[in-house]
Formats: structure tokens, sequence, C-alpha cells
């Protein structure tokens, strides 16, 4: 089996579908007839995971009535991948009446990455927004909406089931009973029909879920878009009218279609379905719109996961034909995030079932680690988180060391009692004493190399090769005594001491850049 590395998510699911379905029929697991092609989409649930195939559904036909059914024939499927499960797969499961659901961690990612590249962009100069857009308006809400409905009227002993398109999660219940908590029996008789009265409630308790563990994570926005915002205040309809005016769009099959294809795409989109309902793509189009020909922000930079990957070419070409100019509008694909324990891929979280939450890998290794560790690789690089790793104080452990170092220039300067300022660096001439200062001196070179790429995994990189020059300069008068710091010339040693200071400020400016503390102690 050969999986492309470069190759979309969705992409590279369909060839381990198709190499797992070879194995399947090679073992006799399925029948060898000939089946239909497999097709991988997002299912509509998020709790259904990221991705789905409805393949032996389809393939049902091909088998014959005497042939396995569907769960079977997915089961078999899931049982073949199962047996050597690609690093970007945190975890396949069968979901009836006969889908393969397939389930990956890491948005947290885009926090990190996203906040980090913040911080650089910053440093270099520019004036940053933070903004993060979230989804609440569309079907998923009324999905979750009526799922809250369902799980407050079950709370309260009432007979109420689930559809099939709901959220079956253990924070719906969650939050059910927050609900009850909080406001008692206020909702018992809402009409089915009415559930968003309570869900708008509980979307609110889940935005605040969120900030909490971001704010924890020590990523901060200043502002917060809704999606709903757009629709209300008029920027979808004058999108619209616009990209009308312009000849982009066109109706068919009762749907109303944006001529993408004009502007690089590879095939057309959807605005409106032929329910009369916006599309994700509309409500994107309405919110770049807002940031580029509204609030007129000279350069928009979206993080996006690469389940996301296939949107790229779309959401280009929409900006194109809006008029903006193709470097005011970047987007930075990340791949997702595989967590280890014991050497062993983590499949399953405590509160959200099927993923490991942001949350609970703090609660595990810390925040400092949760934030080197999601930075410490280039975006489009694929990840292993290993908790162990992460968990561990020892030079083993990348920001253990960084921080160590920090925390022993702080206290070489603190037991120095003395005032370094007047210290001549014109004394320094030991090669490890130069070697720190040409270290710390390629600093402002990281800074603009990061910004320059949008890649902030140069920062810790950076960091952890600057705490190796503090290292080697302070093992070396281990080996001489004449090399110590704290040596008897006064002029030598405000001079080494004005170095420290120096090499101390740099690691925590440059540790700062991801969102991990300097500690002055360990």
């Amino acid at each position: 089996m050969t999986l492309v590395p470069d190759a979309p998510i969705r992409d590279r699911l369909v060839s381990l579908v198709q190499a797992a379905i070879a194995r399947a029929q090679k073992t006799g697991a399925l029948p060898t007839v000939a089946l239909p092609e497999v097709t991988v989409e997002r299912p509509a649930r998020a709790d259904q995971g990221d991705f789905a195939t409805n393949f032996a559904l389809r393939a049902k036909r091909a088998v014959g009535p005497k042939g396995p059914a569907p769960m079977d024939i997915a089961s078999a499927i899931s049982a073949a991948i199962a047996q050597d499960p690609p690093p970007f797969l945190a975890g396949v499961e069968t979901a009836p009446p006969g889908f393969v659901n397939f389930i990956h961690i890491g948005h947290s990612r885009n926090a990190a990455l996203g906040d980090s590249l913040a911080r650089v962009l910053a440093k270099a100069g520019w004036q940053v927004q933070r903004e993060y857009y979230y989804n609440d308006a569309g079907a998923q809400m009324d999905h979750l909406f009526h799922s809250v409905w369902v799980r407050y009227q079950q709370v309260l002993g009432r007979a109420a089931e689930l559809a099939d398109s709901d959220y079956p999660g253990e924070y719906v219940v969650e939050l059910a009973q927050e609900l009850l908590r909080e406001h008692g029996e206020k909702f018992a008789n809402l009409p089915e029909e009415q559930a968003e009265e309570i869900g708008s409630l509980a979307a609110r308790r889940i935005m605040e879920w969120i900030e909490a563990d971001l704010d924890r994570a020590r990523v901060r926005f200043d502002n917060w878009f809704s999606e709903a915002r757009v629709i209300r205040e008029g920027d979808l309809q004058r999108v619209f009218d616009l990209l009308k005016e312009r000849g982009l769009v066109y109706d068919l099959e009762g749907a109303t279609w944006l001529r993408t294809t004009d502007y690089g795409d590879k095939r057309d989109r959807v605005l409106i379905k032929s329910g009369g309902r916006p599309t994700y793509t509309a409500t994107d189009i309405a919110y770049h719109y807002d940031k580029l020909f509204v609030r007129k922000f000279d350069r928009v930079i979206d993080v996006w996961g690469a389940d996301h990957e296939g949107q790229v070419p779309s959401m280009k070409a929409v900006v194109k034909a809006l008029g903006a100019e193709p470097e005011q509008y970047e987007i930075l694909i990340y791949q997702m995030v595989t967590v280890l324990r014991h050497g062993e891929i983590v499949r399953m979280g405590k509160r959200a079932g099927n993923i490991i939450t942001l949350g609970e890998v703090m609660d595990e290794v810390g925040v400092d680690a949760t934030r080197w560790f999601l930075v410490s690789r280039s975006a489009e690089s694929m990840m292993e988180f290993d908790l162990d790793l992460a968990a561990k104080q020892s030079s083993e452990n990348p920001v253990y060391y960084v921080q160590y170092a920090h925390a022993r220039l702080s206290k070489i300067l603190v037991d120095a009692g003395s005032d370094w300022r007047p210290g001549d660096v014109a004394l320094l001439t030991h090669p490890s004493e130069l070697a720190l200062i040409r270290r710390m001196l390629q600093f402002p070179e990281i800074v603009e190399l990061a910004a320059r790429n949008l890649a902030p995994h140069h920062v810790p990189h950076y960091a952890y090769e600057l705490a190796r020059a503090t290292q080697a300069w302070y093992e070396a008068g281990n080996d001489d005594a004449s090399m110590r710091v704290l040596v008897e010339d006064a002029g030598l040693r405000a001079a080494r001491l004005k170095l420290a200071a120096a090499a101390r400020q740099v690691l925590a400016n440059a540790l700062d850049l991801i969102g991990v503390v300097a500690p002055d102690s360990m």
C-alpha cells in the first residue's frame, strides 16, 4: 500500500479503504466480486468522525442477497485498516447501517500554530488582529438545538429520542444537566419545534468551554466573529448581489451556484441549496468579504486543518473574483496530530468520547509542553504528540531542557548579587562564549524567517539550539576553572554575567513567541 504523504486527507483515506478491501478479499473476509468505486466524504455530524465512507451500503448490491450485510462489510474493512493503521489516523469505527467513520485529533494545533504565528508577525513589525470565526448557523446548529432539547427532556425523566442526525456525545448530557440546575424546569413544556430557545443557551455554554480552554492555553483573541453575523448584518446578501452583478452566479437544479471554475477552481460551488439555506461556502465568502473590503485588512491569513484542504482552491478563486490581490489572502494548512502514550496511539478521550481534547492534554502534561509540542514541527508535517516525553522532567524533553537553561541563568544572576551592567563584552574571547553570542545574534533572523514563511516552528528549534549553546558555555567551566562565570576577576565576572543576562533574555523572548513560560526556578 502506498500513501502519498502530500495528498489531501480524503485521497489518502480513499487509498486506505481500497487497500483494506483488497486485503479483505484476499483473506476471504469479503467476496471476490467487482465492487463499486470508493468515495470518502465528511459526515453531517461532528460526533460521527471527520470523514466517512458509505462504501459498504453501495457494495451490498454487488455482493448480492446471500453476501455479507453492510455492517459486516464495514466491519471487515475496519478490521483490515486496524491491522496496519497509518500515523495520520487516530481511529476507525463502523456505524449503522454500514458506514466507516474516520476520527483524527489535533485541531488544537490550530490554536497553538495561529497564536504563535500572530506573536511572530507582531514581533516582526506587523499590526496583528487575532480573530476566531465560529459556526453558529445552519443545519449543524439545528441538530445541536434538538439534541439538547431531547437530553433535557430525558433528564426530566420523559420519553424523547435523538434523531439520526443529532449529537449523541456525553457533553450534550452535561449541557442538559447544567441547564436544569441553572433554570430548573423552565423549559419543561417547550415545544420540540422551539428547541432553539434552549439550544442557543447550550451553544453559548459550549463557546464558554472553548474560550476557557484557549485562555488556559494562553491563546487570546481580539475578536470572536459569528457566522450568523454575516447573515444578520447583510454581508451575505451584499456579496451575493455583487457576484450576481458580475455574472458569476447561476441557478441549476433548484440551487444557486458560483462560477469558481472561471478563476481556476476544479468545479463550481453551491452557494444556496435547493431548500434556500446558504452553504458554509457562502457564509465563508461573506466573512472574507467583510475582512478584506469592509474592515479593509491589508492581509488575511486563515489557519485551516488538512481536512479542509479541498476548499482552498475555491476560497482563493472567490477572493480573486471579489477583487482582492492574491498576496492579500493566504491559507496556512496544518496536518493532524497523533497522540501517543507508551508508544501506542491514544484513540479515546474522556469527555468527547472519540477525540482527545486540548484540556485533557494540558491536564496531563501542562500548558508549556502542550504549546511547545504543538508548534515544534512545520505545519505541513504530520506530528506525533508523545505524552510520555512531554511529561518528562529531564533533558530528553526539549521544552524542559530550554526552560531549565533559562532557570539556571536566572540562578547565576541571583547568586552573583552584583551589578553586571558595566561589564565589557569585549573581554569574552573563549570559543564557547563567542558561539553563544553568535547564536543570540541569530534571533532577529529567525523571527524574520518565521514571519516571512508563516513558519513559527523555527522558533522552538532556535530556542533549543540556544539552550545547547548556553549549556556548552556553562560546562566549559567544569573543565577549566578560569571559564567559570563567577571568577575572581571583577571585570571578566561582570562581562560573563552580562552574557548570562543577555542569553536569558533572548531565551525568554523566544519562549514567549510560542506561548511558553520562561521560569526563574525549577
